[in-house]
C-alpha cells in the first residue's frame, strides 16, 4: 500500500530546505522514519491509550460541546465517533502485535492505582481550531503518560500514525521527538486535555469560544482503554477496556 502523497520521499527537496549539512540531516532522518512507517501499512492498527470520561465529566464535556456548536460552526464535535477522553499515547501498531498491545494495556493498568484528574476551568483553541479542555499536569498523570510510552512505543516497531507522517513535511517539525515518542506532543511537551471539537474558522471564532470557559471538575479515573483512532486523534470506538 503506497504512502499518501504528503508522506512520500521526494516531496521535500534540497532547494525547499536549503542546502548543506542541516538539510541533509533533516532528509536523512525523515527517510529513516518513513522507511519504518511504510512497513505493514495494510494491517496496521491505529490506536490510542486513553482515559475515557464518564459520568459528570462526560456530561459536562457534551454540554460544553453543544454550547460551542451553537456559537460557531465546527468541522467535528463529540459524538458516537468522537468519544470524550484524555489521551496518554497514540500509535500505529502492526496488526500482528494486536495481542501484545492488549496484554500491555492489562499490565499497565495492573501497576497503576487510580488517582484524581483535575479538569481546569478554561478552554484553549489551537491554531488548527481544536478546542481543548485542559487537565492539570500533575506528577501522577505525567508519570502515567511516561509509563504508557514505555509500554506501547516499542510495540509500534517504528510505525507512525498518518498525521505524524504528514508532519515530516514540515522542516520545523521536531523529528527527533516524533521518532522517539511516535507523537509530536509527548514527554516534556505533553499537555493533557479533552478535545471537544474542531472549529471551522479558528482565527475568526477562537477567542469567542475560549471566552466561554469551562467548569473545574475533579474525577478519579478507573478505566484505561484502547481506542480506534481517526486521523485527527478522535476515538471512533473502544477496542479494549480495563475496569478499575
Amino acid at each position: 500500500m503506497a504512502l499518501p502523497k504528503s508522506s512520500r520521499e521526494g516531496s521535500l527537496t534540497g532547494r525547499q530546505l536549503g542546502t548543506g549539512s542541516g538539510a541533509e540531516c533533516y532528509l536523512g532522518m525523515r527517510r529513516a522514519i518513513l522507511r519504518k512507517s511504510g512497513a505493514a501499512m495494510e494491517q496496521a492498527l491505529d490506536l490510542g491509550v486513553v482515559i475515557r470520561l464518564e459520568g459528570e465529566a462526560d456530561r459536562a464535556a457534551g454540554e460544553m460541546c453543544r454550547r460551542i456548536c451553537q456559537l460557531a460552526p465546527t468541522e467535528s464535535a463529540l459524538d458516537q465517533s468522537h468519544l470524550a477522553h484524555v489521551t496518554l499515547f497514540q500509535g500505529r501498531f502492526p496488526g500482528a502485535a494486536q495481542d501484545q498491545v492488549f496484554e500491555a494495556l492489562a499490565r499497565l493498568r495492573s501497576c497503576v492505582s487510580p488517582f484524581d484528574i483535575e479538569l481546569l476551568p478554561e478552554l484553549t483553541v489551537s491554531p488548527a481550531g481544536n478546542v481543548f479542555w485542559p487537565a492539570a499536569r500533575t506528577p501522577e498523570l505525567m508519570q502515567l503518560h511516561r509509563k504508557s510510552i514505555e509500554a506501547f512505543r516499542p510495540l509500534t516497531q517504528g510505525l507512525l500514525l498518518p498525521q505524524f507522517q504528514d508532519l515530516l513535511e514540515d522542516p520545523q517539525a521536531d523529528l527527533a521527538r516524533i521518532e522517539r515518542y511516535g507523537m509530536s506532543e509527548a514527554g516534556s511537551r505533553f499537555e493533557p486535555h479533552v478535545t471537544l471539537c474542531r472549529l471551522s474558522h479558528a482565527q475568526r471564532d477562537g477567542d469567542r469560544v475560549a471566552a466561554l470557559g469551562a467548569p473545574s471538575l475533579r474525577l478519579t479515573w478507573r478505566r484505561l482503554a484502547l481506542g480506534e483512532l481517526g486521523y485527527h486523534g478522535n476515538v471512533k470506538r473502544v477496542a479494549a477496556q480495563e475496569s478499575g
